[in-house]
């Protein structure tokens, strides 16, 4: 299955659906009616961001946690990469937090999950042969479309309004729409979806795998 097809599947347009009604409201209250605090720093928007991140941390801990894939650094990788998002959403300096809360989450001590963070994401490129061989069965899964999708929101869609490359009055609003995107493909993808898709790539690569060694058997026994 393609990833236009999964973009065109029934879920999909469900999750578009709802984000096109989420941002319609609060479009029309902010830019119309002037409650442009919705789309502020630590506005309705970014509060909707957290919630839908804090959603997904866990379960993209408890795909880890419970998958038949042998590789289980995607799933950590994604768990420990939502909880750090939250943080960099909320901003918790700028409320009235104790000093320890302050440090570990928007100070030093951020060190403490940063470097478990890049060091799955050192390990993912090392396995890098493994992805790429197995390609067609990750890109068919949905899941793995949707992160996709998430990454694109985040670090392409969004930028151009992030850094008022684009002239059009209300950028900030369209930063924040696109990055509650990203945030909804996030949670959509981290309960069961996900653990049911690396089930399936699993199942697919020891296949793969018996295959090739039957093939290999029966060569061995004609020579």
């Amino acid at each position: 299955m393609s990833l236009t097809t999964h973009l065109s599947s029934r879920p999909f347009l469900g999750l578009l659906a709802t984000w096109l009604l989420t941002i319609s409201v609060i479009g029309y209250l902010s830019m119309h009616l002037g409650y442009t605090q919705l789309y502020a720093e630590n506005g309705l928007i970014e509060n909707l961001q957290v919630i839908l991140l804090c959603l997904a941390f866990p379960g993209f801990a408890h795909a880890a946690l419970t998958t038949e894939h042998t590789n289980k650094t995607l799933p950590w990788f994604l768990a420990l990469l939502v909880f750090a998002f939250v943080f960099r959403e909320l901003d918790i300096e700028k409320f009235n937090s104790p000093a320890w809360a302050v440090f570990l989450f928007a100070g030093d001590g951020r060190a403490l999950y940063l470097f478990p963070l890049l060091g799955l994401l050192f390990k993912l490129l090392f396995s890098a042969r493994h992805f790429i061989q197995y390609a067609g069965y990750y890109l068919d899964a949905r899941s793995i479309g949707y992160i996709a999708l998430a990454a694109l929101c985040y670090g392409v869609f969004s930028e151009p309004f992030d850094k008022k490359y684009v002239p059009i009055a209300h950028s900030d609003f369209w930063e924040e729409s696109l990055e509650t995107a990203a945030t909804m493909l996030l949670f959509a993808a981290s309960f069961r979806l996900l653990t049911a898709d690396l089930n399936q790539i699993a199942r697919q690569i020891a296949a793969d795998q018996s295959s090739s060694g039957a093939a290999d058997a029966s060569t061995e026994e004609l020579i």
